[in-house]
């Protein structure tokens, strides 16, 4: 777990990166989302949950995941 949200945390790499650098970087982003198993995205690391590791200003694509598991754990399929 702390692996994948170190993965969330990380994105984007630099604020400072070419448009086709953070393209590169949204669609393996979007992939590591769609390929975590919503189960995965709801389980609380050490007490807290994932949402407590993530700012929405900045980790808005993992947060909105999250949040969707939250919402409808059995539903979420993939967005992309």
């Amino acid at each position: 777990m702390d692996k994948l949200i170190d993965s969330f945390l990380g994105f984007p790499s630099s604020p400072n990166i070419s448009e086709s650098e953070l393209h590169k970087q949204i669609q393996n982003h979007l992939s590591l989302l769609n390929r975590t198993p919503a189960a995965t995205l709801a389980y609380q690391h050490a007490g807290t949950d994932v949402l407590a590791f993530l700012d929405p200003s900045v980790n808005s694509l993992a947060y909105l995941y999250v949040l969707c598991v939250w919402e409808s754990p059995f539903e979420l399929t993939s967005f992309c």
